[in-house]
């Protein structure tokens, strides 16, 4: 079965369109995705989608090893309530942040 988890993947600062077509490229090789269509299509600047991806953490360290002059934030919600996560990665290194769910004080 698995755990799903929603994704959504943003890349900062903005890439070139040369640079787009190969961070595109190899950021569905992940997802064992190989024709063209279906790439252009899976990925919406950059991606964001409900997927299994169980080793995204070892695959967004060699993205960013590959494209050091970028930060790839990673952000995640699980299946379970109040797996809420975010993941920056830069140059092979990731730290990553669990969400906070605060709730105010009464005011009464």
């Amino acid at each position: 079965m698995g755990y799903y988890t929603y994704y959504k993947l943003e890349i900062s600062p903005r890439y070139t369109k040369e640079e787009e077509l190969k961070l595109t490229l190899d950021i569905a090789k992940f997802f064992g995705l190989r024709d063209e269509v279906t790439i252009n299509t899976h990925f919406d600047d950059f991606l964001e989608e409900e997927i299994k991806w169980y080793d995204h953490e070892e695959n967004m360290i060699e993205l960013s090893e590959k494209y050091p002059n970028y930060l790839f934030t990673l952000s995640g919600e699980g299946e379970e309530s109040g797996d809420i996560w975010r993941t920056y990665f830069k140059n092979g290194k990731c730290q990553r942040v669990e969400a906070k769910i605060v709730f105010d004080e009464c005011n009464l």
